[in-house]
């Protein structure tokens, strides 16, 4: 990708902070990632707080700080929080880093243990972010074999295509944040 990142996914970035900035001041601190875990844990009572955290602590460090430890107390502005994901789309070993959170996020969906996720969970669980129409186009998209059900690979690269296009507005999953912030 290297160069600049297009106005379509600056607009995709500046969503995704909005959302994670739960109390709205402009800036991710730690508590939005725990107002972020308490609505998580509401939508799927059966996760695990504590190893939930320390994912989320590790996506915080990795995806949001580009591998860069901060102060306690630190606030992540929209500004350095889209520089750094830029950075880190941009590195090699993206998609290898990528595998992991999704691996987490895709056990968080699969509500039954069953290795897939039903759209009937993803709604449930995305409803907490976006409306009931954004989710349902985004599962549908990403449904790439229309079975109803979400495999590991295809969030995977459901969640490659939302990090990484940059001019395809009209996918459902560039809008898996909500409708897209100018």
């Amino acid at each position: 990708m290297a160069g600049s990142p297009s106005k379509l996914w600056c607009r995709k970035m500046k969503t995704y902070f909005s959302n994670m900035d739960m109390d709205r001041d402009g800036f991710l601190t730690e508590k939005d990632l725990d107002k972020r875990l308490e609505l998580s844990k509401a939508a799927n009572p059966t996760l695990d707080v504590e190893i939930e955290r320390k994912h989320i602590q590790k996506v915080w460090l990795v995806m949001y700080n580009n591998g860069k430890e901060q102060p306690e107390g630190y606030k992540l502005s929209e500004k350095d929080f889209a520089d750094n994901l830029w950075s880190v789309v941009n590195k090699p070993n993206f998609k290898e880093m990528l595998e992991p959170m999704t691996e987490r996020l895709f056990n968080n969906f699969d509500l039954e243990k069953k290795g897939r996720v039903t759209k009937e969970n993803f709604l449930k669980i995305t409803g907490e972010i976006v409306s009931e129409e954004i989710a349902s186009a985004a599962f549908d998209s990403a449904d790439v074999e229309k079975s109803g059900n979400l495999t590991m690979k295809q969030m995977f690269d459901a969640m490659v295509f939302f990090y990484t296009n940059q001019d395809d507005e009209g996918n459902p999953l560039n809008h898996i944040m909500g409708p897209l912030v100018d």
